[in-house]
């Protein structure tokens, strides 16, 4: 599930294996370029992946990484809530790699 506010709550939660995975993230990215240039004060991004494959995983980052460069030119501040079950070492670990990469505050959430 997709759910994008123009509010800057922002959900992005299920599986993700598209077939075509830049024609799913590319809308995505581009809204949030263009959210970008009217930022609200604050952005929330709270992911839950249950499974995403490794193009998946590239699209997020590209995703999280246009989010970095709203928070680092200071139009909005920034925070990512990566959700992961606790009995899935992948997700866990998904989340720690993303968060070393990533400029903005990111928060690990055990479910």
């Amino acid at each position: 599930m997709v759910d994008f506010k123009t509010t800057g709550e922002m959900q992005l939660t299920g599986k993700s294996f598209p077939e075509n995975t830049a024609e799913f993230y590319e809308p995505l990215i581009e809204w949030v370029k263009k959210l970008g240039k009217s930022a609200p004060p604050r952005i929330n991004m709270t992911v839950r992946l249950d499974y995403f494959n490794t193009s998946s995983s590239k699209l997020v980052l590209l995703l999280f990484k246009h989010l970095e460069d709203i928070h680092l030119e200071g139009k909005s501040k920034i925070k990512i809530i990566w959700l992961y079950n606790r009995n899935d070492e992948d997700q866990f670990d998904s989340g720690i790699d993303y968060q070393s990469i990533i400029e903005v505050p990111f928060e690990l959430v055990e479910y």
